[in-house]
């Protein structure tokens, strides 16, 4: 194969043609301009930038520029300035001094005319500037692997020492006229040499380089098939509608055409993996995947298709049979035309989102229709661990080949809409939570399956229809900022219904007390609002601002009914203690009910240092003003909250309960706690009643 047209999958700027970038060859001559130097050079052996320790400085007498300005840099040799781009124009400003290993890559982003952005501080000296990089239109740093060959050969500088200023540029001639690299050939057989020891940004960019410089040398009669290609796409981009983000790409790529007639288009398929058109006198134009147009084999054709799978490219291939196919079904007598090579240009928050699910504790597996070669390439890239265990998803044929694929292979390839379902009910099968991510209408399925299904918003109708979170922005780097706001929420629930959980619980035990006893209820309602505001409403609000970012461990109601009970229990014993006291002893309900409101309140407080354990700063400071405000609005409004005063001995009485009953929560608390983690070291057939209870609770 011959011909690749190379295009760029942006998931960050959707679809786009990628114009290579190549080296102006321009040899036209310029006029003479006088040299005017205005800098001076400084050796540094500084393996690491800052303001003290700039790259270059920049005059800043007549202008303070910004820590981010954005630009270009003329030729040092002929003129010895940047040109700022600001609101009022283009400013320059003279290179006073430049780091001696630097000179010769400012010169080479000055001589191809690089848009870049420099970060910098203003000082005594002028800009410092310590960072360089490379921008695409109106000054936005690129910040992806479109400008890694500048960041490359900046590390590479920065780990090289000052140039000896004993060399001369002729003696470089001299001594480098052999390795010149001054031929196609001589950089092909340099990549060939060098191998995997290039990173791969430098491979990427070479290859793309060359793929262009290629370009000069092919014969008119290459050229006049590389027309007809873009003929016959130009036609198949006006009666193919498919909505993905590959046909948004080609679409850009090739211009639409009108002019062959048309007689049946074959739309895109998940299941055949690929789509055509049939033109009147023209045959059959088929557009896919390798393995798919070519099922019988091609050894040339996928040989090529692999290479640069492995490079991280998505492979489609342009086929032609005179035959005109009346359905669906392949024409015989396919021969390829050419290669669309399509990259995806991973998000620079791709490796920090996936470092994230991985430090949570989430499986990550990954699940595409491509070549699995090449999502696992891309996969790599991305920072995603385990990408090279990956699986051709064709090669599976039974139940219990899902099972065994989904549970060691975190990279499938080749996977339709109804293996997808099938995925997601085998890890659900495993005991997994699943949460899907997708955008297109054969994501639909397994969307629909999961557990937590999450679309993007400029995917499908169906997909964002059928899910339970859409991302407004397209942008799965907003997951960790989601799952933890999702922590927030239930944390903080959970916290809180263990407190309201407490206030139930003490009621309704109070409420039988008093029933079978004959006594009076030890409260008014307005002695009661006192507590629940100081101990319930104020607090549980209040603490549900709190960033609650811990892990959820699926134990909601175990957790709640853990923390509420042995609070709720220690009250209602305390009061009616408090009560068979003063019903023996006292006989005044003015009494009994201030040891109440203090006792409980008291212990209500202390529930509270239990159930938001550990207690952080925000917590302490809400807890222990709310004992603080609880305790002054029972002596100002001690009229109207009916309180009086205590005896002597049901002071004693009320000191007590007030010292050991917190002791007495925490105890039942941390013991009832044990009793359950033992019971989950046991088999599930030996778990005792206080596990089984929970869990039908729970149920």
């Amino acid at each position: 194969m011959k011909y690749a047209l190379k295009l760029t999958e942006d998931k960050k700027e959707k679809e786009r043609v990628e114009i290579m970038p190549v080296f102006d060859f321009n040899n036209a001559p310029e006029e003479k301009k006088e040299v005017v130097c205005t800098y001076t050079t400084f050796s540094s052996n500084e393996k690491t930038t800052s303001a003290e320790k700039p790259i270059l400085v920049l005059d800043n007498k007549k202008r303070q520029w910004k820590h981010h300005s954005s630009g270009k840099f003329t030729n040092p040799t002929k003129a010895t300035t940047f040109e700022f781009e600001e609101e009022d124009g283009t400013v320059t400003a003279d290179i006073l001094k430049i780091d001696s290993r630097f000179v010769s890559l400012l010169k080479w982003l000055g001589e191809n005319h690089i848009n870049v952005r420099l970060s910098g501080e203003n000082t005594e000296n002028g800009y410092a500037v310590y960072k360089i990089r490379e921008t695409a239109a109106g000054g936005v740093t690129k910040l992806s692997a479109e400008d890694g060959f500048l960041q490359f050969m900046i590390e590479r500088l920065f780990q090289s020492d000052a140039p000896d200023e004993r060399i001369t540029d002729e003696n470089l001639d001299e001594m480098g006229d052999d390795m010149k690299l001054t031929s196609i050939q001589s950089i092909t057989d340099f990549m060939t040499c060098a191998g995997s020891t290039l990173p791969d940004n430098i491979r990427l960019w070479a290859r793309r380089n060359l793929a262009v410089a290629r370009s000069s040398e092919v014969s008119q009669e290459e050229r006049q098939k590389l027309q007809e290609i873009d003929h016959i796409m130009g036609n198949m981009m006006s009666v193919l509608h498919d909505q993905n983000a590959t046909a948004d790409a080609l679409r850009k790529r090739f211009p639409s055409r009108n002019d062959l007639k048309l007689i049946h288009a074959i739309p895109f398929s998940s299941d055949r993996k690929y789509s055509g058109a049939v033109f009147e006198g023209r045959g059959t134009y088929l557009m896919g995947a390798a393995q798919f147009l070519f099922p019988e084999g091609n050894e040339e054709l996928l040989e090529h298709c692999s290479s640069y799978a492995q490079e991280g490219y998505r492979i489609l291939v342009l086929a032609h049979s005179e035959q005109e196919t009346k359905g669906t079904e392949r024409p015989t007598g396919l021969e390829p035309l050419g290669l669309f090579l399509i990259t995806d240009v991973i998000r620079e928050e791709a490796p920090d989102t996936l470092a994230f699910f991985d430090s949570q504790g989430v499986d990550l597996k990954v699940i595409s229709g491509d070549d699995p070669v090449t999502v696992s390439a891309i996969a790599k890239k991305a920072g995603l661990k385990n990408a090279n265990h990956y699986i051709d998803a064709t090669t599976i044929k039974t139940p219990e080949e899902m099972q065994r694929a989904v549970a060691e292979c975190s990279v499938f390839g080749r996977v339709t809409p109804q293996q997808k379902k099938q995925m997601v009910q085998a890890l659900q099968s495993q005991k997994h939570t699943v949460a899907m991510t997708g955008d297109g209408v054969n994501d639909v399925l397994a969307l629909k399956e999961a557990d937590c299904s999450i679309a993007m918003a400029a995917g499908s109708d169906a997909a964002k229809n059928i899910a339970n979170v859409v991302l407004l922005d397209s942008n799965f780097g907003a997951m960790p900022h989601i799952v933890n706001q999702g922590r927030r929420v239930v944390n903080n629930i959970r916290s809180a219904a263990s407190m309201f959980l407490i206030k139930t619980i003490f009621s309704v035990l109070l409420a039988l007390i008093t029933i079978f006893f004959g006594d009076a209820y030890p409260f008014e309602p307005i002695q009661m609002s006192l507590i629940s505001a100081c101990a319930v409403g104020i607090p549980t609000f209040l603490l549900t601002q709190e960033n609650n970012y811990n892990k959820i461990d699926h134990t909601f109601l175990r957790h709640v009914f853990m923390n509420a009970f042995p609070a709720a229990v220690t009250i209602t014993g305390c009061v009616f203690t408090i009560m068979l006291v003063c019903q023996n002893v006292y006989h005044s309900n003015v009494m009994l009910n201030t040891a109440c409101v203090l006792v409980t309140g008291w212990n209500y407080m202390s529930a509270l240092r239990t159930v938001y354990s550990p207690l952080n700063t925000y917590r302490k400071v809400i807890i222990y003003g709310m004992q603080f405000a609880f305790f002054i609005s029972a002596v100002v409004l001690q009229k109207l909250l009916t309180l009086g005063s205590l005896e002597f001995g049901m002071i004693i009485l009320v000191f007590v309960l007030m010292t050991f009953s917190p002791i007495l929560i925490e105890t039942i608390t941390e013991w009832i706690r044990r009793i359950y983690e033992k019971s989950l070291d046991k088999e599930d057939k030996d778990r005792g009643f206080f596990v089984r209870f929970l869990e039908r609770v729970q149920k």
